[in-house]
């Protein structure tokens, strides 16, 4: 009986340990399972992430922002081309050894091609820029031309003097000759004159003047100027529409509220000034302001030759700074009822304009290290407006 009994606990025993080793067996073939569908929704979010990531850079590629960015720096670069290659015209010229007419027309003819290629890159861009910087742009390009023209007359080498054979005496006969020749010389210059068409422009110059003039009479820019310790809420005084231009000139002392979305915004020769403005679609660009404060949201931030501002802004690009000192950055401190759907309706509601008010880039400066021209604004000195 004992021997039967104990084979019947043993067989207990052994179909209990082959129940515990099945029920081990699922569990480790469920685990192994769901660690298996795990790397394959991490992988499927990890490619997921890649392809928003490379849409996002589609995206920015082909924002326009980008190519208002890429045209100033190849303008700006030829630009800089031209005025250095006039430098080291002008110092061979004046050099010791001078320069030789030939080598000069050749060096000012390559010039002269430079400032047809920036006549090409503003042809190409007139689709998406604002008519401020077609208007900048084509001045540059006709005051290039000129400096050209003009380097052509000053620079070219005088002719060197020197003595003639003495002549003979000569006969009653080639006397007459002589005379009755040059009684004929005036009146044959005043008809050559007459006959050779008045000179016009280079080619550039020319096109550069129709652009401008296009422009000119296209542009729709709401202008507020000259005006000290006023303030100013320009969509009270004048109607605003979203793909209208605004400047404001010479302003001193002014607090200014523009509340309305624009296309673009030019701020030049501000000081100490209070400046709060709603979405731009396009650009802003800002020159000679001093101790000023702007709150702006914008597509495009460009700074030139500017200092002791402070800058809040939503931009969906780097901001550009030069020829500035002393400026400080902080995050958009704006608001006003309806703010959210105008930044929606401008197109400026992509998530890095929250963040790239602090990556400026100064273009005066090459260094790797922090450039000393910006800085961001502390946080316990940021402001906030709510109007």
């Amino acid at each position: 009986m004992r021997g039967d009994q104990g084979d019947a606990e043993g067989e207990a025993l052994r179909q209990e340990h082959e129940v515990r080793k099945t029920q081990a067996d699922v569990e480790e073939a469920e685990r192994k399972r769901n660690a298996l569908d795990e790397r394959w929704r991490r992988k499927l979010e990890g490619r997921k992430e890649e392809q928003q990531r490379k849409l996002e850079e589609k995206q920015e590629a082909l924002d326009p922002t980008q190519d208002i960015d890429a045209f100033v720096k190849r303008f700006d670069a030829l630009h800089v081309c031209i005025n250095d290659g006039l430098e080291k015209a002008k110092a061979l010229a004046q050099g010791e050894k001078g320069i030789s007419r030939l080598d000069l027309k050749q060096k000012l003819d390559g010039l002269v091609k430079t400032v047809g290629d920036m006549q090409k890159e503003l042809a190409g861009a007139t689709l998406y820029l604002p008519p401020y910087d077609i208007r900048q742009a084509s001045d540059k390009i006709a005051s290039a031309t000129a400096k050209i023209e003009n380097a052509r007359v000053e620079l070219a080498p005088r002719r060197k003097f020197a003595f003639g054979n003495k002549s003979k005496p000569r006969s009653s006969s080639s006397q007459n000759a002589t005379t009755s020749q040059s009684q004929q010389q005036p009146q044959q210059q005043k008809q050559s004159q007459a006959d050779v068409a008045p000179p016009t422009a280079p080619e550039p110059v020319r096109a550069a003047e129709a652009l401008l003039a296009k422009f000119s009479e296209e542009s729709t820019e709401l202008v507020v100027e000259n005006k000290k310790g006023e303030t100013i809420n320009i969509a009270e005084i004048h109607e605003v529409s979203s793909d209208q231009d605004v400047r404001l000139r010479s302003l001193e002392d002014c607090t200014v509220h523009l509340l309305k979305p624009t296309s673009a915004v030019r701020f030049l020769h501000l000081k100490r000034c209070r400046i709060f403005v709603g979405p731009v679609a396009g650009s802003c660009f800002f020159e000679a302001c001093e101790d000023c404060v702007f709150m702006i949201a914008s597509r495009q931030i460009r700074i030139h030759d500017s200092t002791r501002c402070d800058f809040y802004l939503h931009v969906l690009s780097r901001p550009i700074i030069e020829h500035c000192n002393a400026l400080r950055f902080a995050p958009y401190g704006l608001s006003y009822k309806g703010l959210d759907s105008q930044v929606q309706a401008a197109g400026l509601a992509a998530p890095r304009a929250a963040d790239m008010w602090k990556d400026v880039d100064d273009f005066r400066w090459l260094r790797q290290q922090q450039s000393p021209n910006w800085a961001i604004l502390d946080e316990a000195d940021r402001e906030k407006a709510a109007l």
